[in-house]
């Protein structure tokens, strides 16, 4: 059995990412977390063939334009403060607010919390109701999106990729919420 493996690298400026993307043979890749700054100047390639977590700094509004055309390779992992700024009231109702995004953009979202939700399509929805305060700290997130990054760069779509990676996330937090 051949594994994929994992990278971690950060990029201080897109031209340097991108260019990277043009010629990284990955499977899947994250964006977002740990980045301040926007994402606007960043150069998409034309067909990317790879799947792709957005998380963090590159939740805006902009980057659902720009990736709407391969949206089917993209999972989001917005918590609701993400939400808000995607949307502009997300605050009120986690379930309309993902309805919405996937209106508009496509895609999986999985939107965190307590009530963590994943969306895909009209009319596809799961949610997890089990929470932990261990899961409510900062960089959790982050270890979400490495497991999704996991799952999908062994092959499974993006809905299925989401599914597993909230279960194995929950299960990690159950087991040892002091790592987390």
């Amino acid at each position: 059995i051949q594994y994929p493996t994992l990278v971690f690298e950060a990029y201080e400026d897109l031209k340097s990412l991108s260019k990277k993307m043009d010629e990284d043979k990955s499977r899947s890749l994250i964006l977002g977390p740990g980045w301040k700054k926007g994402a606007e100047e960043f150069l998409w390639p034309q067909n990317p063939d790879k799947s792709f977590v957005i998380d963090g700094g590159w939740l805006q509004p902009q980057m659902l334009q720009v990736t709407k055309d391969f949206a089917a390779r993209c999972v989001i992992t917005p918590h609701t403060g993400e939400l808000n700024r995607l949307l502009g009231d997300a605050k009120h109702c986690k379930w309309n607010a993902v309805n919405r995004l996937l209106e508009s953009w496509g895609g999986v979202v999985i939107a965190k919390g307590h009530d963590t939700l994943i969306g895909q399509g009209a009319t596809r929805r799961w949610l997890t109701t089990w929470n932990s305060s261990s899961l409510a700290v900062a960089g959790s997130g982050d270890i979400l999106s490495g497991v999704l990054a996991a799952f999908m760069a062994h092959g499974f779509p993006p809905q299925q990729a989401s599914c597993l990676a909230v279960d194995a996330h929950r299960r990690l937090a159950s087991n040892h919420p002091v790592c987390i």
